[in-house]
């Protein structure tokens, strides 16, 4: 993920990487040249290439080795806090994330949120196709109770 952090204090920035390091992401200011150096050095840079665009002002990267959804939350959360802030853009498996894109992605919530908001919609038909099959049964076995407690 990049980000311009020009303008925060130390204090901002050590507070901000303290909340980052929690999650499991660094984040360090490096010097434009040097993050240039490497995505061109990469030999599958692909999409990182676009990255490149960015690099204007200081710029911070952050490395997540976990959930990419969790450090976007972060990083969004942390811009809409602090108007020195600001999304640059960023690289996923080997996708290119504009700012907007990092928003987006933001608002999706964790990557186990997202699997568990998966499965729920798979077992729903199945859900409701038990309901359909146990509704008549369900109804014939109230029916039947009633007469036998009229007789």
């Amino acid at each position: 993920l990049l980000a311009s952090a020009s303008g925060l204090t130390v204090a901002e920035i050590m507070a901000f990487r303290k909340k980052l390091r929690e999650n499991g992401i660094s984040f360090k200011v490096y010097k434009n040249k040097l993050i240039k150096r490497v995505v061109e050095n990469r030999a599958d840079a692909g999409e990182m290439m676009k990255l490149l665009d960015h690099l204007k002002g200081p710029t911070g990267v952050a490395f997540s080795q976990s959930d990419p959804i969790v450090a976007t939350k972060l990083f969004a959360d942390y811009a809409s806090e602090n108007e020195k802030f600001s999304l640059k853009a960023a690289c996923y498996e080997k996708s290119y994330w504009d700012a907007s894109t990092m928003k987006q992605m933001s608002q999706l919530g964790s990557k186990s949120a997202i699997y568990g908001r998966l499965i729920s919609t798979m077992k729903a038909p199945l859900f409701k196709l038990v309901y359909v099959l146990q509704s008549p049964s369900s109804k014939l076995v109230g029916t039947l109770k009633a007469v036998s407690e009229k007789s």
